[in-house]
């Protein structure tokens, strides 16, 4: 009990407090920007969706993500076993999304190769 006390008082002490398992912004689709070499394509969407799961464009069907807000911010990571009805492999998603759920940044891994992207929101 009292580790559990200087736990929790230690992330109030340093400006935050997890909690894991929620996204913290509501539902909503972002759309990626810039182009360029290893960069996600410019117009991809990434949708959230009123569960709280994480679809990649029309290609990757929603599932429930790991989250934890800290700060304020929102971070996720996602995994598909298979997107495109099996036409693509396996596919990982990181993202931290800033704490007015507006600006979404990460990366997206398929098949070894790592794309960087920045989203904003475009249903606000």
């Amino acid at each position: 009990m009292k580790t559990t006390m200087l736990a929790a008082l230690a992330m109030l002490a340093v400006g935050g407090f997890a909690r894991a398992g929620e996204v913290g912004c509501p539902a909503g689709h972002f759309e990626a920007v810039g182009d360029g070499a290893g960069r996600l394509r410019a117009g991809t969407h990434l949708v959230l969706d009123d569960d709280g799961n994480f679809s990649f464009g029309f290609i990757c069907a929603p599932v429930s993500p790991r989250a934890n807000v800290l700060d304020g911010e929102t971070f996720v990571d996602a995994e598909w076993e298979t997107c495109g009805d099996g036409l693509f492999g396996p596919m990982s998603m990181w993202a931290r999304i800033d704490p007015s759920c507006t600006w979404m940044t990460g990366w997206v891994r398929s098949d070894g190769v790592t794309k960087r992207f920045e989203a904003f929101r475009i249903d606000s």
